[in-house]
């Protein structure tokens, strides 16, 4: 699926940027397009102008690519730098996006994703202790991974923004989706379809409730990027066309 222009802008600026300093060998990460919409839907609903975002989308980018990078180190056929390099360079994406901000002016941005990256690597670290015990607390984990892919997207929200209580809920929809995919469903079938439904709806109303144009195509674009658990007729993805 194509972004889009309004978030492949900042998407396409912030790949060049790297891609003209990055080893040819090397694997730059694919991230989800959903992640990507949800990151655009954070900012725009949150009020952010479109000049802001060109720069804080690039700076999001960033950290995540640097995020990912040290998430699969242990990827040896996607990854073709030793495990070092893939480290340092993961560090150097991560650490970009301050001087790219500051730059910008965005102080108080370096500061959210900068609590939001404490937040990432200390559910990591517990995340991983709990990997090494013998039977390791499956709910647990599950939600330090909410936490974890959460962060992010929430320090791109202003404080107050409506979309802030959806962020970890999308996450979850999605962590949950996978699982479901993967046959491996946590919670059960009935709690995940009660859980989704829920979601869709409150999506739904926050789509009918935003005012502003860029916020409500910032919505449909990620909405037609969240996997429906609904019927035909009252998919959210449709109901988006019409509004």
């Amino acid at each position: 699926m194509r972004f889009e222009p309004e978030i492949a802008g900042w998407v396409a600026r912030a790949r060049e940027a790297v891609i003209a300093e990055w080893p040819e060998a090397a694997w730059l990460p694919e991230v989800p397009e959903w992640r990507i919409a949800l990151f655009h839907a954070a900012m725009r609903v949150g009020g952010m102008r479109t000049e802001e975002i060109a720069v804080v989308g690039q700076a999001a980018l960033f950290v995540e690519w640097g995020l990912w990078l040290h998430e699969a180190i242990d990827d040896a056929k996607r990854l073709s730098l030793p495990v070092p390099l893939r480290v340092l360079y993961g560090d150097v994406l991560s650490s970009r996006y301050v001087r790219l901000l500051a730059e910008a002016n965005q102080g108080a941005m370096i500061g959210r994703i900068a609590r939001a990256l404490e937040t990432i690597h200390a559910a990591r670290a517990m995340r991983y202790v709990l990997y090494r015990e013998p039977e390791a607390d499956r709910e647990q984990v599950f939600e330090l991974e909410v936490d974890i892919q959460s962060a992010l997207p929430l320090a791109l929200a202003s404080p107050g923004s409506p979309i802030r209580p959806l962020i970890p809920r999308v996450v979850r929809y999605m962590l949950l989706w996978d699982a479901r995919v993967g046959g491996r469903i946590y919670g059960g079938e009935a709690r995940f379809l009660k859980f989704g439904m829920q979601l869709w709806e409150d999506l739904e109303a926050l789509l009918r409730a935003v005012i502003d144009d860029g916020a409500r195509r910032s919505l449909r674009a990620l909405v037609r990027r969240l996997p429906s658990i609904r019927t035909p007729e009252l998919s959210l993805s449709e109901l988006s066309e019409g509004l």
